[in-house]
């Protein structure tokens, strides 16, 4: 079951997850949602075309909610219009590429939520912002035209130019993997200086505004922006919010590709709460021993030259007697 270099399976209390990136906060938080019977709350906004976590198709999310139940987050379907406000329970909310806009209302009551203190991940696409333009507006962050290309994409057999490939991530602290992640088709973010980048492309890349067909290439006469571009951003105040450019890197048709379930779970880590149960709690030992530095200084002669010698003089007696004879 191990799919990567370094990647560590932990099992506990017939439980098994597998960490990829491995740090002290990230396995504690592991070992707690393990032992921990508390699911966090995730609300898929819905009513729109978004992609939804009960979906098995190819565009669904369905890969993603059974790799979230496993870490004790449950994903559930949200629709704005039949709800005065966000419920209070709700630890993060996800906009994942809707094809219709958002009404006033539904606008207002994600703002409401989010002044209050809530989370939220905004998967956007290409050319989509005009669905949450006042959205965008509050949250001081746009897209730029078109659709990013990536030359290294002629690396891969059967790569669309559209694909990006990235292995830069600014804020590793934020979001990172242990190797590439790939997305499909991404649009360049622009914002302002309370987010930080987390996710980059290469310098092989630019915003593509015409047709892809034929020989493409970057026009800056077209409004088309050189790499490395940003894909995605994430802030920790006001409130906790993410936004990427591409919301079908982590749909069941390309989950699976590279370390982009990794990712995707690493997105949703760092913007739930974190655990009650302090670290001290979770690793404390049941026993201490305590030594003086007398006592260490002598298991260090102990173990480092008398051990040693004293092989050292077996052998040569061995090696004697075996001459003798």
């Amino acid at each position: 079951n191990i799919h990567s270099n370094g990647e560590l399976l932990i099992r506990a209390q017939h439980k098994t997850r597998k960490l990829s990136l491995i740090r002290e906060n990230t396995l504690i938080d592991l070992l707690y949602n393990m032992h921990s019977k508390k699911k966090d709350l995730i609300g898929f906004i819905s009513g729109h075309g978004e992609h939804s976590p009960y979906d098995k198709g190819v565009d669904g999310y369905s890969t993603l909610y059974v790799a979230l139940k496993k870490i004790n987050v449950l994903a559930i379907s949200l629709n704005l219009d039949a709800v005065k406000d966000i419920p209070k329970n709700t630890h993060a909310i996800v906009i994942s590429s809707p094809k219709q806009p958002y009404s006033d209302k539904e606008i207002a009551t994600i703002k409401r939520y989010l002044q209050a203190g809530g989370r939220l991940l905004w998967l956007t696409e290409p050319n989509n912002n005009a669905y949450l333009s006042k959205l965008s507006e509050f949250l001081k962050i746009s897209t730029h035209p078109g659709i990013i290309i990536d030359l290294t994409s002629q690396q891969y057999r059967n790569a669309s130019p559209t694909f990006s490939f990235i292995s830069q991530y600014p804020n590793p602290d934020i979001v990172s993997t242990k190797t590439m992640s790939i997305f499909p088709k991404s649009a360049a973010l622009s914002y302002q200086l309370e987010w930080l980048p987390i996710l980059k492309t290469n310098d092989k890349t630019w915003t593509e505004t015409q047709d892809i067909t034929g020989d493409i290439e970057f026009n800056p006469e077209q409004n088309e922006q050189q790499g490395p571009l940003t894909i995605g951003i994430a802030q920790s105040t006001p409130f906790q919010a993410i936004v990427v450019g591409d919301g079908d890197f982590i749909a069941n048709r390309y989950i699976g590709n590279s370390d982009n379930l990794s990712l995707g779970l690493n997105l949703f880590q760092w913007l739930l709460p974190k655990q009650d149960a302090p670290a001290e709690q979770l690793i404390k030992p049941e026993h201490q021993l305590n030594l003086s530095e007398t006592r260490i200084a002598g298991i260090a002669i102990t173990l480092f030259i008398i051990v040693p010698f004293g092989f050292l003089l077996i052998g040569l007696l061995i090696w004697v007697r075996r001459r003798h004879h």
